[in-house]
């Protein structure tokens, strides 16, 4: 079987790092600071690495000070090399979990097996489940909000050009209104790649940043703990996850879209 074609890929890449840095310098003049959160940080992500692309640095802020991290992982990423030669989709899932597992604890999270909760949803799949499934997810998000009662929740950013993200950004949504609403902000991952984020600068007052400081360095330690994601699975020779991402999501700055997710009977 052929691996995917690189070459092409890297070009892509270029221009795309090049506008993601100019999505981020708009961004960063027209976002506030994030606030400290003194409550439970619930992170909802699709895949293992999201949790850590997307809001390493917020997490690696709330373990330092001693707050409690949650982090939902709707799937265990066994999708993540279709027609891979060597690899199969229950060993790659094995390894995503363990990656998650590490990364945690990179970023400092006290006991990080009991902080992560896999919910073991189809990867590949998520913009396609079945009403009974989609509703059977969405309980299972209503149950742990219940349980956790966090002052946020962090999801995906519904827009940012991933399916398996907007569907589960569009999950945690119905989640949280069916919970009589909630406080969302929403962290982006394939949006820089997928060049979604120039709509949302004009969006000021709902966005914000965090200046990771001396976390940089600890994020980006915690986002080498994803090797099947960073590194080339052999006898593939690159990466999976494009540069287009991984510069971007390893910078100085995290970014968030927070939104007020209005009750069920209000909508």
């Amino acid at each position: 079987m052929k691996a995917p074609d690189f070459g092409i890929r890297k070009v892509k890449e270029t221009v795309r790092r090049l506008t993601a840095d100019g999505a981020a310098a708009a961004l960063r003049r027209r976002s506030q600071p994030l606030p400290p959160l003194d409550g439970v940080l619930l992170v909802i992500a699709p895949h293992p690495d999201d949790e850590t692309l997307g809001c390493g640095g917020f997490i690696a802020r709330q373990a330092r000070a001693g707050r409690r991290v949650h982090v939902l992982f709707v799937t265990d990423g066994e999708a993540s090399h279709p027609e891979h030669p060597a690899l199969t989709r229950p060993e790659l899932a094995d390894r995503r979990r363990e990656e998650a597992i590490a990364a945690l604890q990179a970023l400092g999270v006290a006991q990080p097996r009991a902080a992560a909760t896999f919910l073991g949803a189809p990867d590949g799949a998520l913009d396609r489940l079945p009403a009974e499934d989609a509703t059977a997810v969405v309980d299972v998000l209503k149950r742990w909000i219940r349980a956790d009662r966090p002052e946020i929740v962090l999801a995906p950013f519904l827009g940012g050009g991933s399916s398996e993200h907007d569907a589960v950004a569009t999950l945690v949504r119905r989640a949280l209104a069916e919970q009589g609403g909630g406080r969302l902000l929403e962290y982006p991952v394939w949006a820089w790649c997928a060049l979604r984020l120039r709509g949302q600068v004009g969006s000021a007052q709902h966005n914000f940043r965090l200046d990771l400081g001396d976390l940089r360095a600890v994020k980006r330690q915690a986002i080498l703990c994803h090797r099947t994601q960073v590194e080339p699975v052999p006898p593939w020779t690159e990466p999976i996850l494009p540069a287009a991402i991984l510069g971007p999501c390893s910078g100085p700055t995290e970014f968030y879209f927070a939104c007020e997710v209005p009750g069920a009977a209000a909508i």
